[in-house]
Parts: structure tokens; sequence; C-alpha cells
């Protein structure tokens, strides 16, 4: 897995300095674990937009990949609205009154090892589809608290994955086959009994169009948590009724009626198309 880290800076002399300095800002014994990185440095101030840093994204996006993202806390915003899609670390633009090169080896090294961890629950099968789940329209305790460990920054210490860990063993613990029939699919079951099946067909594509759609809608459409996947997954979401229909929230927070259907075709970042 190649991992790009993009630092949103502020300061134009520091984004000079991690476009001189590179990957020789990480520990050594990180760069020889992990010889998959790249740094790159991406200056903003407070007329950065979020379709701007939407594009730049989306535009990197490629087969098996992560993104972490340092974002300079003070452009809280920004931070908090990438947090979704990309793995979203604040830190101290003061440096904590370490060097430039001693603090970004301490958060680098802390931030990597974090990141790697996660990625391999993210890659691990019988996880993935489970951090996938639609975060608008899933109703369950446990993906808000996962939601809550990545939209305000992640804390990238010791008791963050032991935390991942514990809310993907309460969901697994949802995932059943229907009541009333003989097939053994399964399905992750939320808190008003909706039916979540990843979806392995492909006869319903993700919609990113501005507008309707807003600029972020595009980035949530290919990366989760960090992680890049399959644009095309989806889940076809049904219940033990014969039809589902009602209130759903759209991929850019807008609430949208869906007459009675067999099933819906919801995507992780919550776009829903035809079936």
């Amino acid at each position: 897995m190649k991992i790009f880290v993009v630092v949103l800076t502020g300061d134009k002399a520091v984004s000079r300095i991690i476009g001189i300095s590179k990957t020789a800002l990480i520990p050594r014994d990180i760069r020889q674990k992990h010889s998959d990185i790249a740094i790159l440095s991406y200056s903003i101030d407070h007329s950065t937009t979020l379709a701007e840093l939407a594009r730049y994204f989306v535009d990197r996006c490629s087969d098996n990949i992560g993104v972490v993202v340092l974002c300079d806390n003070r452009f809280p915003q920004l931070a908090q609205a990438l947090s979704t899609p990309l793995f979203t670390v604040i830190f101290d633009y003061t440096f904590s009154g370490k060097t430039i090169h001693n603090y970004f080896g301490m958060v680098l090294s802390q931030v990597i090892k974090t990141f790697s961890s996660f990625a391999a629950r993210f890659d691990n099968a019988k996880y993935r589809k489970l951090l996938l789940l639609p975060l608008r329209n899933f109703c369950g305790d446990e993906v808000r608290q996962l939601h809550a460990l990545f939209k305000n920054g992640v804390r990238p210490d010791g008791k963050f994955n032991d935390s991942i860990d514990v809310l993907l063993r309460a969901l697994r613990c949802r995932q059943k086959p229907k009541v009333e029939t003989k097939n053994q699919k399964v399905y992750i079951v939320d808190d008003i009994d909706r039916l979540y099946e990843a979806g392995h067909e492909i006869h319903c594509k993700l919609e990113t169009g501005v507008p309707p759609h807003h600029n972020l809608c595009a980035v949530t459409g290919v990366y989760r948590f960090g992680k890049q996947y399959d644009k095309d997954l989806h889940f076809n979401v049904s219940t033990e009724e014969e039809t589902i229909g009602g209130v759903f929230t759209n991929c850019h927070g807008i609430a949208e009626e869906r007459a009675p259907c067999s099933h819906l075709n919801m995507f992780p970042n919550d776009f829903f198309g035809a079936n």
C-alpha cells in the first residue's frame, strides 16, 4: 500500500521545508518498515475552498492507497470537513516549541504506525464492509461512535485501534440472515431493522456532479477514513417486509423521500440511486 501524507499548512516556509525534506522527516525505523510513503505539502489560507481540496484529493485517487492529512490547527473547519474521507490529524502550527524536524518526526512516527494498523483492519474483508457502512443512514451507536473517532481529527495514540476493535466486534454481532428466508445471505441489521447487504452487482453508478451534489461527495465516494475503496461498492438495503421506503439522508446531508421499493442501492457515502 502506498501512503500519501499531505500536510496542509498556512505557513509557506513550512511548505518549502517539507518539499525539500520530504521523507527525511520520517524517523528511519518507520521509513524502513513503510518504504512506500510520499510526503507532500499543500499551502492553505483562509481563502482555500473545500472545492479546491476536493479536486486535489480526487485527482490522486488510485488503487490501494492510503491518504493521511496533517492539518494546521488554525484551519479546524477544513480538518473537520476532510476527516470522514481522509485519515486526518490536526497538528500544532507552533510545533509545541520544538524544531520542525523534531516535531514532525514525532508526529509522523505516531500517525504512520496508527494509520498502518487501522489500514490492516480495513483491508480485512470481514471488517471492510463494517467500516464502509453509510454513516448518515445506518442507525446504531457503534457507527456513531466509530465516526466520532475520526470526525474531529484522529488522536494517534495506543488506544485508537483498541477502540476500533471494540466497535468492530459489536458491529459483527449485528450480522444475521433474514428471518423469513432460506438463503444464507448475511445482513448487517441496524436499530430500526433495516438490513444492509454488501452488493456485488454493478447496475447503479455513484453520482457526484455539482450541482446538485457538493464538492465533498466525490471525495467520500472513493475514500473512507483515509483508505481508497471501490467506487462501485454499495449496499442493498431492505427490510423483513416486502418493501422499504421513507425518508433517507443523501450524500450531501439532504433528506429525500423514497417511495416503497424492494430495496435501495446505497453507497458508503450515503448516495442512493435507482435500482
